[in-house]
């Protein structure tokens, strides 16, 4: 017995590769900007899901990924409250 995919047609319903997630989540195909097919199903998936996906299916891009989530830009020291300028704001609620 051989397995056959329908050919994939743009707009049309798709479905996540089980190789790559824990669940069957759907999407609709997309075609990419060099011509080529692309099941969306990523952009409904919860975002911790969608990137694990990505990497395994782009081990190469993994890096690129960790530096993303983990920038100190995003989420800079919380013990250093003060500015470039050491001048440090503080807001106090009187009642």
């Amino acid at each position: 017995m051989s397995l056959t995919y329908a050919t994939p047609q743009l707009g049309m319903i798709c479905h996540a590769d089980p190789e790559y997630v824990k669940y069957n989540y759907a999407g609709l195909w997309e075609k990419g900007s060099d011509g080529t097919f692309f099941c969306n199903y990523q952009q409904f998936m919860p975002e911790v899901e969608a990137k694990e996906s990505l990497r395994k299916q782009e081990p190469e891009l993994d890096d690129r990924y960790n530096e993303e989530e983990y920038s100190e830009e995003e989420y800079p020291d919380e013990n250093d409250a003060s500015d470039e300028n050491d001048n440090y704001d503080e807001t106090y609620n009187v009642f």
